[in-house]
């Protein structure tokens, strides 16, 4: 991917904790967002703490 100028949007390597060990990214702008979504034939709803400026990932419940 790194190749080809795509980042990568997985939840793992988004997450906090991978960033401040590889990169020293700390998360400072932390927002609540709810994305909700149609999956397997119903709603789902995908709620995270992100730090959106970061493209950093703190927490997540999917539900």
């Amino acid at each position: 991917m790194k190749e080809l100028g795509l980042a990568c949007r997985d939840v793992r390597t988004r997450e906090v904790g991978i960033q401040e060990i590889h990169n020293k990214i700390r998360p400072y702008n932390v927002e609540l967002i709810r994305r909700d979504y149609v999956a397997n034939g119903g709603w789902e709803t995908f709620l995270s703490y992100e730090d959106p400026d970061q493209v950093l990932l703190i927490f997540m419940l999917v539900f």
